[in-house]
């Protein structure tokens, strides 16, 4: 349950979640409905802990993934370059051996180890370079650089 205190914060999260400005028509109530549909949160415009958990992290997920694009298999590009330079970094940590390209194109080893990567921080989904992904591989990178140092 929430209070009259936590109805602006709800409603701007959900505001944001559903990608709609202030002027926007949307209650606060068919906007909790439908966010609850869609993850499978039950029926009914009541707001529980759960409800206002998986709205944070759906927030979290969109925010990551406007700050780091989603890259697929067949991309090229700075951003895939980027990425193979953190993969490099990163699955020597895993003590595994994936020979990863150093050039701009997403290919098969790019895949694999992103594949790995995934499984490794049991994170569901494609074997795509997500903002999900991303976050994890900095804050594991960060980690390395704390206990090297």
């Amino acid at each position: 349950m929430y209070d009259k205190r936590n109805h602006e914060r709800l409603l701007a999260l959900l505001r944001l979640w559903l990608g709609i400005n202030n002027r926007s028509k949307v209650k606060l109530d068919e906007a909790i409905i439908k966010f609850k549909a869609e993850n499978g949160l039950g029926d009914g415009a009541e707001v529980d802990f759960n409800t206002f958990s998986a709205l944070r992290e759906a927030y979290r997920r969109r925010k990551a993934n406007e700050r780091h694009p989603v890259l697929r298999r067949g991309d090229q590009s700075d951003s895939v370059a980027e990425l193979n330079l953190m993969l490099r970094r990163i699955i020597p940590c895993f003590n595994r051996d994936i020979p990863l390209p150093g050039g701009s194109y997403f290919g098969a080893q790019t895949e694999e180890a992103i594949k790995y990567l995934r499984k490794a921080f049991m994170l569901e989904g494609e074997p795509w370079a997500d903002g999900e992904l991303y976050e994890r591989m900095i804050t594991e990178l960060d980690s390395q650089k704390f206990f090297n140092n």
